[in-house]
């Protein structure tokens, strides 16, 4: 079984991707979900005409199109499939941004304490979790490589796209 979940990124810094994966960051300031990534995504649809979102420091990128990303989440240290949804590929970003914003909005909740974050469907399971880094950004975890399991979890969130700017 899976646990799906439907979101987007908005912008946080641009880099560009030069063949590398871009780690997920749980981020409060973004009002939807972007990667970079376009390898991870296992449905994409491209845009006619590329969009732009600014970033943070007022500076514009393309937005290319969007799809949904298969990602295999660690929670206390087992593997568990989640598919997101709607996520814009944005190829300049840094990193790939899970928005708490559109979280929160499709009733999911999204706890920072201590040193983790934890996200939890509505009816209280743990969807996925995350690590506080030294620099005080919280990342995803997620296994490295291929992982074969299945998950009991299951749940679903749904997100229409956001052109809007990025932490405005």
């Amino acid at each position: 079984m899976y646990t799906e979940a439907i979101v987007e990124h908005h912008a946080y810094t641009a880099g560009g991707d030069h063949g590398e994966l871009k780690p997920w960051i749980i981020d409060s300031g973004c009002s939807a979900h972007f990667s970079p990534n376009r390898s991870k995504f296992t449905t994409y649809t491209p845009y006619v005409s590329p969009h732009q979102i600014c970033l943070g420091n007022s500076r514009t990128i393309p937005l290319m199109g969007e799809g949904t990303v298969s990602l295999v989440c660690l929670i206390a240290g087992k593997p568990f499939t989640c598919l997101i949804h709607s996520i814009q590929y944005v190829p300049d970003l840094s990193y790939t941004l899970l928005s708490c914003c559109t979280l929160t909005c499709r009733g999911l909740t999204t706890t920072f304490k201590g040193d983790g974050c934890t996200i939890y469907h509505k009816d209280g399971t743990i969807i996925t979790e995350s690590s506080q880094m030294p620099n005080q950004l919280y990342f995803l975890n997620v296994a490295k490589g291929r992982v074969e399991m299945m998950s009991d979890n299951n749940a679903a969130l749904t997100a229409a796209p956001s052109f809007d700017l990025a932490h405005k």
